[in-house]
């Protein structure tokens, strides 16, 4: 560093005499005016000062002299790190009061006791907040404080020997930190373990521990030996069951002890006597885990067990509950779909068409029903509000519904005419499983041709009578020869009629829907065209096999 050039030559030979060639602090010091301080002029500066800058200077530990009751500091090299740039260099003759400012408070007491006793003091690592480079750290120092001495003995200034502990005290902080986690972990375990034996003593399923290639019991719960029937603890596998009882287990058990690997088995079979000689037979679940030591070695093996029997037993009853409920499904369905009685399911308030078996979908050929609201699927009934009333009721009031001969009008293919058709049927609610509602269960039979049939059968019985009661009255007068030969002509035309209006209606119960077959339509009292009524209809609530 350049010494200025108004410096006179008497202090500089000042300098020369006490301050060495090489010193970054030395050059510091020459280039300040410290006549402007309060240490004054080189010139009447004491030698017990001089000799203490002189050995300050060319000592590679940091120091710093403080002088004077403003403890004006002057420091060597290895203190200016220290300073760090906030300070250095212009903490070069500052008062170390203004310096250190932040932790002055910690540190003046050992100033002023040296000054005032002449003792040397210290401390170890002391931990100190310092900004040193913009930010604030914590650091750790050790301080030595000794006095500085006049000629007459008395101190004058105080020699601070200083050396910055942050980096040993945070080593050793840290090796600290890691012994005692290393304590907590080995506590940790050590509770682990207890709480483990704790846990497999507990527990109401039968746990073991087993040691060593030939696997012997170390633990061994309440819950195993009451299963095994018998002590085991201390003793290996083969010591405790018969080669018979132990089976395929040892093979299993070495397994997973050579090679580390976990086995999981269900419902392994166990035979295993009782306390008195009878052959147990068990269905077992069973899992063994590698038992692992502080290094990763294994030492053991952790079986778990489960004694499954009854549940296995309970599953099976259930199968085969499901196999025979599933046979009487196959078998209802079979009769659903096979049965010449037209069936069908309806569900909701709008009575949605859920199932139809094939004979239903025989009234009413080419049409689609599955999924859509009756009157949807078939909107003829639009204008016949009596079957959607009637399955409204049934659903509401949970009464079935017969109807006997009711007439409904309706096409049978998509585009056909509108025909009269005559129909049994009986409507059921059906329940979900909690009581509530689900739909309607609809069985219906056409019975229009059998109708037919027994109309023309009731009117040739009324021809038949009210001709035999023209007969008696013609038999018994005048004209009886002729009348006689006129009546049975008649009686014969009738007959005739009668048997092919029979014919008409057996060619029509054997046609397919949709076929032509004439004029299908007729009424059975001919002033009586309601949907759903006819003389002779009849329709019933209540219990169906009382109805019908």
């Amino acid at each position: 560093m350049s010494i200025p050039s108004d410096r006179n030559k008497a202090d500089q030979e000042c300098f020369d005499a006490f301050i060495p060639e090489g010193s970054d602090m030395g050059a510091l010091i020459r280039s300040i005016d410290w006549s402007k301080t309060p240490v004054g002029p080189v010139e009447g500066w004491p030698q017990s000062l001089k000799t203490t800058i002189s050995n300050v200077l060319a000592c590679r530990f940091p120091m710093m002299i403080a002088w004077g009751e403003e403890f004006t500091q002057l420091y060597n090299d290895a203190y200016a790190p220290i300073l760090g740039s906030l300070r250095h260099p212009r903490a070069m003759g500052q008062s170390t009061r203004e310096s250190w400012a932040e932790i002055w408070d910690t540190l003046v007491p050992f100033f002023t006791s040296v000054m005032e006793t002449g003792r040397t003091n210290g401390v170890d690592d002391l931990p100190l907040l310092v900004t040193r480079n913009e930010l604030p750290e914590e650091s750790y120092f050790s301080f030595s404080y000794a006095a500085i001495r006049s000629e007459t003995g008395h101190p004058c200034g105080v020699l601070v020997s200083v050396f910055d502990t942050t980096e040993r005290v945070r080593a050793e902080r840290s090796i600290k930190e890691a012994r005692e986690r290393e304590l907590h972990a080995l506590n940790e375990v050590d509770l682990a373990r207890q709480d483990l034996y704790d846990f497999i003593m507990q527990a109401p399923a039968p746990m073991t521990v087993l040691l060593g290639p030939d696997h012997r019991f170390s633990v061994a719960n309440s819950a195993y030996e009451a299963m095994a029937g018998r002590r085991v603890v201390g003793k290996t596998v083969l010591e405790a069951f018969t080669r018979e009882e132990a089976g395929d287990f040892i093979q299993l058990l070495d397994g997973v002890y050579q090679t580390g690997t976990p086995f999981l088995g269900k419902e392994l079979p166990v035979f295993i006597p009782d306390g008195t000689g009878v052959i147990q037979h068990y269905l077992i679940d069973v899992a063994y885990h590698p038992f692992r030591d502080r290094s990763g070695a294994i030492k053991g093996v952790l079986a778990f067990h489960h004694d499954v029997t009854a549940q296995v037993l309970a599953r099976k009853a259930l199968e085969s509950s499901r196999s025979d409920l599933a046979s009487q499904q196959l078998k209802l369905e079979t009769i659903f779909l096979e049965s010449p009685v037209a069936m069908g399911l309806f569900h909701g308030p709008d009575h949605v068409f859920e199932l139809v078996n094939p004979a239903y979908r025989r009234f009413f050929s080419e049409r689609e029903f599955v999924g859509k609201p009756l009157l949807d699927a078939i909107p003829e009934l639009r204008d016949q509000p009596l079957f959607f009333a009637l399955l409204t009721k049934v659903r509401d009031s949970g009464e079935p519904c017969v109807g006997h001969e009711v007439l409904a009008r309706h096409a049978r293919t998509t585009n056909g005419p509108i025909e009269d058709r005559y129909y049994n049927f009986t409507y059921i609610r059906l329940n979900d499983s909690e009581g509530n509602p689900y739909g309607v269960y609809v069985h219906a039979l056409d019975v229009t041709d059998q109708l037919v049939a027994r109309k023309a059968q009731e009117k040739s019985e009324r021809l038949y009578k009210a001709e035999q009661k023209k007969f008696k009255s013609i038999f018994y007068s005048a004209a009886a020869p002729m009348a006689l030969s006129r009546t049975r002509l008649r009686l014969r035309d009738d007959q005739l009629s009668i048997s092919r209006a029979a014919s008409r209606a057996t060619a029509r119960r054997q046609e397919p829907a949709g076929s032509p077959s004439g004029d299908s339509r007729f009424s059975l009292s001919g002033d009586a065209r309601e949907s759903g009524r006819d003389r002779g209809a009849t329709i019933t609530s209540g219990r169906p096999d009382a109805c019908l």
